[in-house]
């Protein structure tokens, strides 16, 4: 759309209330022709055009308006009797059945016209409802738990796909509201658990944003339906999950070791399947914590030792600062696959300072975050990680060895008395 103004006009391009942008283009009297960006404005006048920020009343009537919307889509019975109770004692209501009296009948045809207005104004948000579920969302959390259930009925049964963003958004917003909605019907939380597994594709980012913000029951139940009927989806949705919140994933397949062996599984036949596997578990290693990834990689390595190593490499040249940071939170796992793969790449490579700054970074975090009052419990916790690691860096010197590789038995334990005596000083 282009627009011809005159000098001293101002122009504003919103966000409308699902989400998405328009274009606007500005033709000025002296013929040149300006983009509106979404979300702003612009002041012309005769010597210039100039860009104007939403100011916080200007935002405000916004968002007043998108509450207009949504009171205008909820079917409140309370509040519709009301209403046309004080238009008849007003004396604005016609008679609307003709027998010259206005009663119960008139009541009943004017609230069965609101109601019917209002069931098509939750249509039509429903109907335009995409990524941004904003003001679906809001429609629920401001109706009643019963209501609520009839929407989200509605929503899977007319536009199922927008299921997860809703969810996603109650929980974000309102997720009190989420748990009286699913207690207040046992039915509920599975239809939205196999609307949004079944609706999932790849490009689907919003079913891993919720096993990250949901709690633990659902994310857990989404993620057992998805290992089931989407397998196929399963790295994707984790990594997705994890970057979002690593300790809730960690916790959940930490305390269920069968499920943690079927999202491995599932991942690591994705991986090996890949016709990219080595850059696939490279993107996975960075995007995932090390206590996940670590399990990943040793069912990996099992079946091709050399897609693990190279995908670390790869990660390694791209990012060694993420992968010290990985590094120190894995050191404190015994037999961590990912650990013993990193160091066995490190060391191939000549790069031991990673060991060293990984160790540095799990040292400090040790000491600022956990309040320790013995200086032996110092010592023992850094004996510890010195234990996890050397034998991490015995079992990957014995593979780079028998690879060709000759790292020297001398040179292996020089890195470990460097280790030692970074470690074990209590100072």
């Amino acid at each position: 759309m282009i627009l011809v103004l005159p000098s001293n006009s101002q122009v504003f391009l919103f966000t409308d209330s699902f989400g998405k942008k328009g274009e606007v283009k500005i033709a000025t009297s002296k013929g040149e022709v300006v983009n509106v960006e979404p979300d702003r404005g612009l002041s012309i006048n005769e010597n210039a055009i100039e860009t104007i920020e939403l100011n916080e009343n200007t935002q405000s009537q916004v968002e007043f308006l998108k509450e207009v919307i949504v009171e205008s889509a909820i079917p409140n019975e309370e509040k519709i009797n009301k209403a046309i109770e004080n238009k008849i004692s007003k004396g604005k209501v016609a008679d609307l059945d003709g027998d010259g009296v206005i009663g119960e009948s008139d009541f009943k045809i004017l609230k069965e016209e609101i109601t019917s207005k209002k069931e098509n104004k939750l249509n039509q948000i429903i109907t335009s409802t995409g990524e941004d579920a904003s003001l679906i969302s809001k429609v629920v959390e401001k109706s009643s738990d019963d209501l609520s259930n009839s929407i989200i009925d509605k929503v899977i049964a007319d536009k199922p796909e927008i299921t997860s963003n809703i969810v996603n958004e109650l929980i974000e917003k309102n997720p009190n509201k989420f748990d009286e909605i699913i207690k207040s019907n046992d039915q509920v939380l599975d239809k939205i658990i196999d609307t949004v597994v079944d609706k999932a594709d790849a490009n689907d980012k919003s079913i891993g944003k919720l096993i990250a913000n949901a709690d633990e029951n659902l994310s857990q139940k989404l993620m057992d339906d998805i290992s089931i009927k989407k397998s196929d989806l399963m790295l994707n949705i984790i990594s997705e999950a994890s970057a979002k919140n690593p300790e809730k994933i960690n916790s959940i397949l930490s305390q269920n070791e069968e499920l943690s062996d079927k999202v491995t599984e599932k991942i690591a036949d994705t991986i090996n399947n890949d016709i990219d596997s080595v850059n696939t578990l490279k993107n996975f290693i960075v995007n995932v914590d090390p206590t996940i990834s670590s399990k990943v990689l040793d069912t990996v390595s099992k079946e091709n030792n050399q897609i693990a190593k190279d995908a670390v490499k790869i990660a390694i040249e791209e990012d060694k600062e993420m992968i010290q940071e990985k590094l120190s939170r894995s050191i404190n796992v015994e037999n961590s696959t990912f650990s013993k793969v990193v160091i066995a790449e490190v060391i191939s490579s000549g790069e031991i300072e990673v060991i060293d700054n990984a160790i540095s970074i799990n040292e400090n975090a040790q000491i600022d975050n956990e309040i320790i009052d013995e200086e032996n419990e110092i010592i023992e916790k850094k004996q510890n990680i010195l234990n996890n690691i050397s034998n991490a860096i015995d079992e990957a010197s014995n593979e780079l060895e028998e690879d060709g590789s000759n790292i020297k038995e001398i040179a292996k334990e020089n890195i470990k008395k460097n280790l030692s005596e970074k470690l074990v000083s209590p100072n």
